[in-house]
């Protein structure tokens, strides 16, 4: 039976999950992952062995595995299970050559992730024990290559040393024997050549087997080809520029003859590859030849557009690059290449590639401004006002305000925002009336641009008045219509708001308002935009009035109105409009509190009351009592300082809501904010206990929310800090706490904020201590009774408490390197050096630690131990530079210079990903610090 036996066991629990749909698969992962992810509470010890099953059912039954890869790599980020590294065969064994190899090329970004070679030793030996379940060349191909990656990667951990580099080596010997399938050798050729530059012997055997695949392809065939390409990017990342250039230009040479002479239109991207090859080698000149001979043959129209289109990139790239071409360098190119672009948009006849070549003009624009080319931004103008109208009259705007856009961008970026708006008010001026009402205008494709832009330029002088009428324009149709599309120039909550404008706004609204003076939704949308968009309370309220007096408001305009009256205090008069409404509709609510509020703002305490007690009886009659009208009732008495009648509506308000709910366990704001305002209630009554207790509630409502908590956390500490009887309160819980022996480690927490806020030391630090040892592990805490031991005087209790949260903490290397420098200063010189070598101790796989230990090292001047640990970052991040740079500096230190010559050497002949900085130039600093000699 499959129960009886693991293995079989195993397999049936994975096939049960194949059967699900893979979109499910996937999305249970995401939420376990999701929960490894989470802060605070309740995140899993480890990974459930179900999480590993559905991993490897996904992997077998995905068609593209490899668009899993990233939610494993994320898993393994997170988790470091080893259990998710021996899932990766599933998708290998029993799978066709198409399926296997883009998946092996995906894997780089998970085998990334091995921070040892440990880890790297149990993974090849999974791999090993696979090998008898392959059944085919092709499976055990795929595991050899599989065991590839997984070595070199430990070979990089070992910083290209001991047994790994020969383990590697014999894997991609081993993987090119057997019997090739039909493509077979294509897809290895690709994948030889993704693996990028290797280290020797590696790369011999690499670059050996992509010659034995090329010299093996049938001649004048696509699968040489393909070969050849893959074969000289294969070259190229291994340093050999010019032989990868001569096999990519004699496949090409080759498979166009073969082809008739043309290359085949999938093929044409390859050109891209050789011209980037002759650019990065400098020979920019034969590059621009390459281009123009292709041009020449004889493909049909929209291939050579293409074609032109990948010169026109080349050329700003030579000018990018400081290349020459057969027009020169510098400004004779930039000259050359801006009128050949320019005549050729005089003379198409496609759409598509107009549009194409304005987008690459563009790229010549902004590169002759970084080449600081005087002519560029003046040229770029006469283009933007001459060339793109005709362009856009030609071709009927179809994808006009795509070309409208990219200039302005542009402009913007060579001339500055004000220019930019000033393109785009002319377009906008000129513009057909027809794109308005396709919503294909400049407003509708980029009023964010111009408001951004305007907000940018800060003073765009005399552009002023034309862009106001446009603005006004819009304005205009929007409170029209009643059909806004961005009104980010003239709505006020809007960052790039046009504030200095804001009274010719509000006479546009009173303008159209005129118009639709008898209108009542106009009037209406209207008033809502004075009082919103402009916060022109007043306006709006005369709007709605004398609508009123005319023909009557409805219920919505009568409720619009009273809001903007209490808005702008002016209670007096929302009264009787608030009373009729009660009349009209004593079933809504929102009418009695705008009636309570009146009266409460008012002082009239004796209609306050009557009005209260006419809606609680209302509201109880019927079966009417519920949590809304509880909620708005409590709010309303809170707002005018009926604080006893407050405190018992949200007292109702939260057991309706406690009894409606059924998702107990997720985050609830509401019941948060009913007991926050509660808490607030009995603060106004001076009752401090109950008003924590509230606030305490505020704060449990939102369960594992932490950021909500923190929220509702400050509604406790305005409790705590208002209070006029803390101390009674503290003696008061004290004595429960005795008698219960039940801990609040929340209220704890935050007695000792605000005792600390006090500079109340010992008190804050008593209340802190509690909180540490009732409560879960809690950084901000521990910090907190930290800083309170620290002012308080008591400098070696801190540093005890720290000690205890570096513990907690595990990996958090920075609290051991802190407290190192707190032993330091006690003169507790064996516990500082205990808590700095403890880095090095949490840092046998991991190279944080040990930069930090370096650093520290360094700094007591102990450069040779200094460069110990920066050796020991190299093996563990060998292709980052951090680590050579910080051996570098500690070498200098310690005067060894040779050897801190070789290794900047070293940095300078390796090229690193830009995401580094400039590396090459800190070398160069660093070697400046050596000795001439």
């Amino acid at each position: 039976m499959a129960l009886d036996d693991k293995a079989k066991n195993r397999e049936a629990r994975i096939r049960a999950y194949e059967v699900t749909g893979e979109w499910q698969i996937r999305s249970s992962l995401q939420q376990d992952l999701n929960r490894f992810r989470r802060r605070g509470e309740d995140i899993p010890d480890g990974l459930d062995e179900e999480v590993i099953l559905r991993v490897a059912a996904i992997l077998r039954k995905a068609t593209q595995p490899q668009s899993h890869i990233w939610l494993v790599r994320q898993l393994y980020e997170t988790t470091k299970d080893f259990r998710l590294l021996e899932a990766l065969p599933e998708a290998v064994i029993g799978q066709t050559a198409a399926k296997i190899y883009p998946y092996l090329q995906s894997l780089e970004e998970v085998i990334g992730q091995i921070g040892d070679e440990a880890t790297a030793d149990l993974l090849e030996k999974h791999l090993a024990g696979l090998r008898g379940k392959a059944g085919t060349d092709v499976d055990r191909r795929a595991l050899f290559l599989l065991e590839f990656l997984v070595e070199r990667r430990a070979a990089d951990q070992a910083n290209g040393a001991g047994p790994h580099v020969q383990a590697a080596l014999g894997a991609l010997e081993a993987a090119m024997k057997g019997a090739w399938t039909e493509g077979e050798p294509v897809l290895m050729a690709r994948y030889l050549a993704s693996v990028g530059g290797l280290v020797p012997p590696l790369r011999e055997v690499q670059l050996r087997q992509l010659r034995s695949l090329h010299d093996g392809a049938e001649p004048r065939s696509h699968a040489r080809f393909e070969i050849g390409a893959a074969r000289a990017q294969a070259l190229w990342a291994n340093g050999a520029r010019e032989e990868a250039i001569q096999v990519l230009e004699a496949s090409i040479g080759e498979w166009r003859e073969a082809s008739g002479g043309l290359l085949p239109p999938a093929d044409l991207d390859v050109l891209s590859t050789w011209a980037s090859y002759l650019g990065d080698a400098g020979e920019f000149a034969a590059g621009e030849a390459m281009w123009r001979a292709e041009i020449e043959r004889p493909y049909n129209e929209p291939q050579k557009r293409w074609l032109a289109i990948r010169l026109y990139e080349f050329l700003v790239r030579a000018l990018r690059d400081g290349g020459r071409t057969a027009a020169g360098r510098g400004a004779e190119l930039y000259r050359a290449a801006r009128d050949e672009m320019r005549k050729a948009l005089e003379e198409i006849t496609d759409e598509g590639h107009a549009r194409a070549i304005v987008v690459t003009l563009c790229s010549l624009f902004r590169e002759a401004k970084e080449k600081k080319i005087d002519a560029a931004a003046r040229d770029l103008a006469d283009f933007a006002h001459r060339d793109v109208p005709a362009v856009l009259r030609l071709y009927q705007y179809r994808q006009g305000q795509d070309i409208v856009g990219n200039v302005a961008e542009c402009i913007r970026r060579v001339s500055g925002p004000r220019d930019a708006v000033d393109f785009l008010v002319a377009r906008a001026e000129t513009e057909p009336s027809w794109l308005r009402r396709r919503n294909e205008d400049v407003w509708g494709a980029h009023a964010w641009r111009l408001s951004q832009w305007r907000h940018e330029a800060k003073d765009i002088g005399d552009l002023a008045p034309r862009l106001l009428a446009i603005v006004k324009q819009e304005l205009k149709r929007d409170l029209a219509d009643r059909d806004s599309r961005n009104r980010s120039m003239y709505w006020r909550h809007h960052p790039h708001f046009w504030g200095e404008k804001a009274d010719e706004f509000l006479r546009a609204a009173q303008e159209v308002l005129e118009t639709r003076r008898d209108s009542l939704e106009g009037v209406k949308y209207i008033a809502g935009y004075m009082a919103d968009g402009l916060d022109r309370h007043g306006d709006a309220i005369d709007a709605l009035l004398a609508f009123h007096r005319r023909h009557g408001l409805d219920e919505r305009g009568q409720s619009q109105l009273v809001a903007y009256l209490q808005h702008s205090g002016r209670f007096e008069e929302s009264i009787p409009l608030a009373a009729a409404m009660v009349d009209a509709w004593p079933g809504n609510v929102e009418y009695r509190v705008f009636l309570l509020r009146g009266y409460g703002k008012t002082g009239k305490a004796d209609d306050l009351s009557a009005a209260l007690a006419a809606a609680d009886a209302y509201f109880h009659e019927g079966g009417r009592w519920s949590e809304h009208p509880a909620a708005r009732l409590g709010w309303v008495c809170l707002d005018v300082g009926r604080f006893e009648a407050a405190a018992a509506y949200y007292g109702d308000a939260i057991n309706f809501h406690t009894r409606s709910r059924s998702d107990r366990g997720s985050g609830d704001g509401t019941l948060s904010s009913y007991y926050g305002d509660q808490a607030r209630a009995y603060a106004g009554l001076g009752r401090t206990k109950e008003a924590v207790d509230a606030a305490a509630g505020a704060i449990v409502s939102w369960g594992r929310n932490l950021e909500n908590r923190k929220r509702a956390t400050e509604s406790l500490l305005a409790v705590l800090r208002d209070a006029k009887d803390l101390d009674g309160y503290v003696e008061a819980m004290e004595a429960e706490v005795a008698e219960t022996r039940l801990e609040n480690p929340t209220i704890r927490k935050a007695l000792g904020k605000v005792f600390l806020e006090r500079k109340e030391y010992a008190k804050a630090a008593h209340h802190l201590d509690a909180a540490v040892e009732s409560g879960p592990v809690d950084a901000e805490t521990a910090r907190l009774l930290i800083e309170a031991y620290e002012k308080g005087g008591s400098p070696a209790k801190a540093a005890e408490r720290l000690l205890v949260l570096a513990r907690q903490s595990s990996h958090d290397f920075a609290l051991w390197k802190e407290l190192g420098e707190r032993y330091a200063k006690l003169e507790r010189a064996g516990e500082a050096e205990r808590a700095h070598t403890t880095l090095a101790e949490m840092s046998a796989n991991e190279s944080e630690g040990r930069a930090m230990l370096a650093g520290i090292r360094a700094a007591q001047r102990r450069f040779a131990d200094a460069a110990a640990e920066w050796r020991h970052v190299i093996r563990i991040r060998s292709k980052e530079p951090a680590g050579y740079l910080g051996l570098a500096e500690s070498l200098i230190g310690a005067g060894e210079s040779a050897q801190a010559r070789e290794v900047l050497e070293d940095v300078l002949r390796k090229d690193w990903h830009p995401r580094f900085g400039d590396v090459h130039g800190e070398a160069r600093k660093l070697i400046g610090r050596l000795p001439r000699s």
